[in-house]
């Protein structure tokens, strides 16, 4: 008979566990396996004289008898298609669990190694895996020949709910770090003359908040090339309120600068500067201000300004019988023309 032997020195199987966590997590579920590994090494010498159907391992029972037991029966001398192979297959003695099992094997002589084709295999008391089928041909001619097995334990997995999580967020920094920019002079490129004042920026900034400033800098302009822009028709403290309003998205003295952050807002094409100041200027019209206010609409074309104005007239009474209407047809025959067009629309 040969002499089988297990590699530790009791006789017993040697085997070594590696237990992990595997988390599948999603928005508010949690599904969680445990899978344990068990690696096996079953070395047979004399293999080449053996003549026996049957070689059973001892019973690997790694629960203690609470979940699963499971050993290797190996048969030298298998009859298949009147050849004889060499199968080893893993029996399982007890299973109080559902679980799935994948069997890594493999099988070496002194020479080389073959590697078998993993299973993986839902089971249950008295399930049968072939972990080996290969033909006795000279491979099995060896002395020595050595089985390595990993049994991988797949466990069910176990749903749960997990509870959302309420994170405090931070709060947002961003408008005082712009407005810190806006103060300080350092890492600026561009420098703005209004009037007899300097104002320094930055040109990524003053681009990206205002296509002027971006057409500008973009083109070969002699204020891109010498990074200084003059501008001549916007008063000092006008210009300080439109640098706030581009770094910081706000503006002071809103109600008496209306008018003239107006003409800086459409000049420099900031629509939310512009909308704000239509904001507060359409709460001033009245029947001595609305002809100006018309006409303001026109020039910077203020659209919630001028549905403002026109809603006015075509509420107040006899307000085109007034010197103010007519002076209005007498000076911009047009403008006139077209409100009485969109007041006539409202009529109807």
């Amino acid at each position: 008979y040969p002499l089988v032997q297990f590699c530790n020195a009791n006789g017993k199987l040697r085997q070594n566990m590696d237990e992990e966590k595997v988390s599948n997590n999603s928005v508010s579920w949690c599904s969680d396996s445990k899978i344990t590994k068990h690696t096996h090494t079953w070395a047979i010498q004399n293999f080449a004289f053996c003549k026996s159907d049957l070689i059973v391992s001892s019973k690997y029972d790694p629960y203690g008898g609470k979940k699963l037991e499971w050993y290797y029966r190996l048969n030298p001398n298998y009859v298949k298609d009147r050849y004889i192979w060499v199968r080893l297959e893993l029996v399982v003695e007890r299973c109080n669990v559902p679980v799935q099992l994948i069997v890594r094997t493999s099988v070496q002589n002194t020479q080389s190694t073959k590697f078998c084709k993993d299973k993986a295999i839902k089971v249950e008391k008295g399930t049968e895996i072939c972990c080996v089928d290969l033909s006795r041909d000279s491979f099995f001619a060896e002395n020595s020949v050595t089985f390595h097995i990993q049994v991988i334990v797949v466990e069910e997995y176990k749903c749960q709910e997990v509870p959302k999580m309420h994170v405090i967020q931070p709060h947002s920094k961003l408008l005082e770090n712009f407005s810190h920019l806006h103060d300080d002079k350092e890492f600026c490129d561009v420098k703005i003359i209004v009037g007899d004042q300097e104002f320094f920026g930055h040109k990524a900034i003053l681009a990206v908040r205002s296509p002027v400033f971006r057409a500008m800098f973009q083109n070969k302009m002699i204020e891109s090339k010498q990074n200084q822009v003059t501008i001549n028709d916007i008063k000092p403290k006008v210009f300080t309120e439109v640098l706030r309003f581009i770094y910081t998205d706000s503006v002071q003295n809103l109600d008496t600068m209306a008018l003239e952050l107006l003409q800086a807002a459409d000049k420099y094409d900031l629509e939310k500067l512009k909308a704000k100041c239509e904001n507060v200027l359409c709460g001033s019209i009245s029947e001595k201000t609305v002809i100006a206010m018309l006409n303001t609409a026109d020039l910077y074309r203020a659209e919630q300004l001028r549905r403002a104005t026109v809603g006015f007239i075509e509420r107040t009474a006899n307000f085109m019988n007034s010197e103010d209407w007519k002076n209005l047809w007498k000076t911009n025959f047009e403008l006139a023309n077209q409100t009485v067009c969109e007041i006539l629309k409202l009529k109807n």
